[in-house]
């Protein structure tokens, strides 16, 4: 086995054993990237001189002995919308490319302290705001598995890099199914994490209610480990939980026999593409056989989620740009614009409507669901995967089908801020792969990590690999 198939758990242990250097896996990762980056255009900055230096003085550490972090060596790369104290961050646009940062997100603080090397800077849409992989400015990042199809976004790049083994993990953000898309699009596993679990400190904001951070993996495995390294309390993010983070890890042996999983009836998840029904119910199958009970459920309010989340979202994002979209409008991308500039038109009065039905409208959902279940099971994405031509925001009508069709079951979740993972479950007959997420209570996780670990020791879908 070469050592970027390696995962991200399997490379840090053989790093902290050193039977490899840290300094070789970088180089493994830095010459796949020279030779892949191009061509599914995943990295805006890819910086090889930094990641060698990391490399190097994290094997000295190791030559002495010293206690080390559960990612000490492991080379990594995360969307650039996190800050780096005198660093730039672009969040995908040229608006902000060249602007200095004067800290550093707290996610990365984390990573760094727990000994991970940083190579570069990921492919994202613009300020976040597609889940496609477009962008006019970086031009367009595409899937490893085939270049004709999306990724996924708006944490494109994460994926692109994460799924062509250019980096063994990577971190982005989700507002409405920005890790849940391109996880399943690109055959990986992503946790959309309670909201406040994970610091958003020094996060360029998508939305101030609705963002997440989380990590982009190969495993349930991996995700755990990552995750626990990044979540925790922080004072200088207000809205950052001042609860004690569990052991994810330590989950991922926990029996799941006897526990309660939620199917949606066709009213709550109509118009599903039969080739993903089809994995979704060989997954069930194999949750059948750890002794789960599977529970048919009417998931209430689920057009009525999908319709505050984007409301919210778009006013959100809105009031975020306000100012530069008087300044500096014409330096969006034109759909960028035109999306950011709608929600202008929402009043404070439907912005304010909006959050106080949230309120209710999520105490409904929790009430009918997790009463009955202690988790639920959804497709990733309910259609066949899209072609770049099909989704391109610069084709109206393409755009239209997309945005109406594939947040169907990510955004709804998104709004009660609740713990959401995704993992692969097949391929379609494109050979793109195909999704399920599993949601559960907030805080929760560790009821995911159990689920998550069973079906990935029933399965080897997160195995597979793209042949670029």
């Amino acid at each position: 086995m070469e050592i970027p198939d390696l995962d991200l758990t399997a490379v840090a242990v053989e790093i902290r054993s050193r039977r490899i250097s840290s300094l070789e896996a970088t180089e493994a990762c830095l010459a796949r990237a020279e030779r892949l980056a191009g061509r599914l255009n995943c990295f805006i900055a890819l910086d090889a001189d930094a990641a060698r230096a990391q490399a190097r003085q994290a094997d000295q550490v190791l030559s002495t002995g010293e206690v080390v972090g559960p990612l000490h060596g492991v080379p990594m790369a995360h969307k650039d919308l996190f800050s780096r104290e005198n660093g730039v961050a672009t969040c995908g646009s040229t608006i902000l490319d060249g602007v200095r940062r004067t800290e550093t997100a707290t996610v990365l603080e984390r990573l760094a302290r727990a000994g991970a090397v940083d190579i570069g800077r990921l492919h994202m849409s613009e300020f976040a705001a597609g889940g496609t992989g477009h962008n006019l400015h970086f031009g367009d990042c595409l899937n490893p598995w085939d270049t004709d199809y999306s990724p996924g976004g708006s944490s494109s790049g994460s994926a692109s890099a994460v799924a062509a083994r250019l980096v063994y993990g990577s971190l982005g953000t989700d507002t409405g199914g920005s890790l849940r898309w391109p996880a399943a699009l690109c055959g990986l596993t992503t946790i959309r994490p309670t909201r406040g679990l994970v610091s958003l400190h020094g996060v360029m904001p998508r939305t101030w209610s609705l963002d997440t951070v989380g990590p982009l993996v190969r495993s349930v495995r991996d995700c755990a480990l990552m995750l626990d390294v990044v979540a925790g309390p922080d004072p200088r993010d207000p809205d950052c939980s001042a609860l004690p983070v569990p052991d994810h890890v330590e989950a991922l042996g926990a029996s799941v026999a006897g526990l309660r999983l939620g199917v949606p009836d066709s009213g709550s998840a109509p118009d599903v593409d039969p080739e993903t029904r089809t994995a979704l119910s060989a997954a069930l199958d194999v949750f059948r056989n750890e002794g789960l009970s599977i529970v048919d459920i009417e998931i209430p309010g689920v057009d009525p989620m999908f319709d505050l989340c984007e409301l919210i979202s778009r006013f959100e994002a809105a009031a975020l740009h306000r100012s530069r979209l008087t300044e500096r409008g014409d330096d969006y991308a034109p759909y960028i614009r035109e999306h950011l500039e709608s929600g202008l038109a929402i009043s404070a009065a439907d912005y304010l409507d909006a959050m106080r039905l949230r309120t209710g409208t999520i105490e409904d959902f929790m009430r009918s669901v997790f009463s009955r279940v202690d988790a639920v099971v959804l497709p990733s994405y309910p259609g066949r995967a899209p072609t770049m031509a099909e989704c391109d925001p610069l084709r109206p009508a393409g755009a239209e089908e997309f945005w109406a069709t594939y947040p169907r079951f990510t955004r709804p979740l998104s709004l009660p801020g609740i713990p959401v993972m995704s993992c692969p479950i097949g391929f379609g007959s494109n050979g793109i792969p195909l999704g399920m997420q599993m949601a559960a209570r907030p805080y929760a996780e560790t009821t995911l990590f159990s689920l998550g670990a069973a079906f990935q020791r029933a399965t080897d879908w997160h195995r597979r690999a793209p042949d670029i």
